[in-house]
């Protein structure tokens, strides 16, 4: 073997190494920067200014332009590249994303209503939560029903959605409730049919 042949294998080796070990060290700092990149890209996207409910039409006042990076699920929300002339399909809290799966461009059929309740509404109902809307039954004599007499309450609205109350107290002991919500169309005429009768109203939350 030639004087100094395994020096030179040696320092070829070495070589070698030093060449991959910087070939890797290349490629990490590439892919770190591409995912830095990625985890920094930001477009915008639709999110509500305030609570919308559950019906109401969405109009370009009513939401705000952000940038956001919602990643893989980036085609589940609205970009901000149109106004957005729709309508929430269920309630969108102040803040969020507009999700394509919460908004329709069907037209509205939903109405606003102000009724009275026989009872306070039950604590914790917040601005877009779902109310069944119940009327209670009544005797021959115009009071409540006694337990002598069959049931006859009855659901007119499944899908109520709340947004304010204001309570009001008469000269009489008894407090009314009178709450504003948003009805479906379809159970307005059942709805109205009872306030007409001016029978007891209660209002029952959904559980979500």
């Amino acid at each position: 073997m030639p004087i100094g042949a395994e020096i030179s294998r040696k320092n070829r080796f070495f070589n070698r190494r030093r060449v991959i070990g910087l070939f890797f060290i290349i490629l990490a700092g590439i892919l770190t920067f591409f995912a830095i990149r990625t985890a920094g890209h930001m477009d915008r996207y639709w999110a509500a200014k305030d609570t919308i409910l559950a019906g109401q039409a969405i109009t370009s006042e009513q939401v705000v332009a952000v940038e956001a990076n919602p990643g893989k699920s980036a085609n589940l929300y609205l970009p901000a590249d149109k106004a957005p002339n729709l309508r929430a399909t269920q309630t969108i809290g102040a803040g969020e994303l507009l999700a394509r799966s919460s908004v329709t461009d069907s037209p509205a059929e939903v109405k606003r209503l102000v009724i009275k309740l026989s009872s306070p509404l039950p604590g914790g109902v917040e601005k877009g939560d779902y109310l069944e809307i119940w009327k209670l039954p009544e005797s021959a004599s115009g009071g409540l029903s006694t337990p002598d007499l069959p049931p006859a309450a009855g659901k007119i609205a499944s899908q109520a959605v709340f947004i304010t109350q204001k309570k009001t107290t008469s000269v009489t002991p008894s407090e009314e409730t009178s709450i504003e919500v948003l009805v479906n169309e379809a159970d307005i005429e059942a709805l109205l049919g009872a306030v007409g009768q001016k029978l007891p109203l209660v209002a029952i939350p959904v559980a979500s």
